[in-house]
């Protein structure tokens, strides 16, 4: 909304530039430039090879967020770095459980084990 009322503006063009790209599904605007440009992914991985610097500055902005995140969660909650390798072991395994029924249930659904 900005980059379409204050086009000329320095501040607003610093944040980002947008096109409107329309190909065959709804208008959509893509930032072409500025500080949202950089912290958006690529949208392809021909995109990061074409442009390097845009996909190294949002892996470090990615985890630079979430170091951070991380960090703030630790000290608001209260838990230790033990108490936080815990949890996320746990998780980690009720996840790859997850993945491995799931996977095995869309599997038998390919071979149409189920007659559904």
């Amino acid at each position: 909304m900005l980059a379409s009322r204050f086009a000329g503006n320095f501040l607003v063009n610093l944040l980002g530039t947008w096109d409107a790209v329309g190909g065959g599904g709804p208008a959509r605007a893509y930032p072409s430039g500025g500080l949202c440009y950089y912290l958006s992914p690529p949208e392809t991985f021909g995109h990061v090879l074409v442009d390097p610097v845009h996909a190294i500055i949002y892996i470090f902005f990615m985890l630079g967020s979430c170091a951070f995140f991380s960090k703030t969660w630790i000290d608001v909650s209260g838990s230790s770095a033990k108490d936080v390798s815990k949890d996320v072991g746990v998780g980690v395994v009720v996840f790859c459980l997850f993945v491995v029924v799931f996977s095995l249930f869309f599997s038998l659904m390919d071979e149409n084990c189920f007659n559904l």
